[in-house]
């Protein structure tokens, strides 16, 4: 059975909507997560919080816990800036995990700093430990490196979502730690602005300068949405083998469109219409192509032929 992790986008009725509309598949849903309180540290997403968001957590944690669903937390900001050498600022974080997984019963926490993943498993081993993707792990050294600290979840960048070979490997090379993949994100294949991007939003700027520059190259050039890390759901049954949990994003959509995509992807028979929507974004042998091909779009077409044979 597919299992997935869904964003908390500040709706406390979110789990309870989950379970009214799809009370066949919330099983499914192994965890919910969501962000540390900004004053303590930063995450990937630039969100508001509410003055009584501390106390929201708990009350999500609860819920959570009710639901058999895991809780999440999330401290994967692309860049901690001068504070992570800062004890007293690791420090309180460690403490807020600490008591929130001891009073609380947080089970995971997300990191994107190496440091950081370290600091936090060494003070509370028994917490399991998930590597970002933010952290980038693009080769199976670093991959080895998050293992060997602890790492317990594996979020595979999303610019691999369509080389397989790559997480065949990684699933070879890991095989006691769980592989996630995020897997209703549209970024650029080997986007260039990757690392800017999250730093930025690290800064508690959400990067409209950069996704401006997403988006006119995908209205620009189409096709270039065949070889992103979007992957609709019809295509899942090439990841199984190798997938454990599936994350949908993000923490900024709205309670419909999140119960909707969770419809489409854990096969709702209700859910046909998204479910149909979603795959008519990459047709099937544009798929395949170019999940086998070896990502030299300069010198190949074959997206942009397949985009304007689709087209008409």
């Amino acid at each position: 059975m597919r299992t997935f992790s869904i964003p908390y986008n500040n709706d406390m009725l979110l789990l309870d909507k989950l379970g009214e509309k799809f009370p066949d598949h919330i099983s499914q849903c192994k965890e919910i997560y969501f962000a540390i309180p900004n004053h303590i540290a930063g995450t990937g997403r630039a969100i508001n919080q509410g003055n009584d968001y501390e106390d929201e957590i708990v009350q999500l944690l609860k819920k959570a816990r009710d639901k058999n669903i895991e809780g999440n937390l999330l401290i994967n900001t692309g860049c901690l800036g001068l504070r992570i050498a800062d004890v007293e600022f690791v420090r309180n974080i460690i403490n807020y995990i600490y008591n929130l997984k001891e009073s609380d019963g947080l089970e995971v926490v997300t990191v994107a700093d190496y440091y950081l993943a370290l600091e936090v498993k060494q003070a509370i081993p028994d917490i399991k430990l998930e590597c970002s993707s933010i952290a980038y792990v693009d080769s199976l050294e670093k991959a080895k490196y998050w293992g060997e600290l602890g790492c317990d979840i594996m979020v595979i960048p999303p610019v691999l979502n369509k080389n397989l070979k790559f997480i065949r490997q990684m699933r070879e090379a890991l095989p006691h730690v769980q592989l996630k993949l995020v897997i209703n994100q549209t970024c650029l294949h080997d986007c260039p602005m990757w690392q800017g991007h999250h730093n930025l939003r690290g800064h508690g700027n959400e990067g409209a300068v950069y996704l401006n520059i997403c988006q006119n190259l995908f209205k620009e050039k189409p096709w270039l949405l065949y070889s992103s890390s979007f992957i609709p759901p019809q295509y899942m049954d090439y990841y199984d083998e190798f997938i454990d949990i599936y994350k949908l994003v993000d923490r900024r959509h709205s309670t419909i469109e999140i119960l909707q995509n969770f419809g489409a992807y854990c096969g709702d028979k209700n859910s046909s219409e998204k479910f149909d929507e979603l795959n008519k974004i990459i047709p099937e042998k544009a798929f395949e192509k170019v999940i086998g091909c070896n990502k030299m779009c300069s010198s190949c077409g074959f997206c942009e032929c397949a985009y304007n044979n689709n087209a008409k």
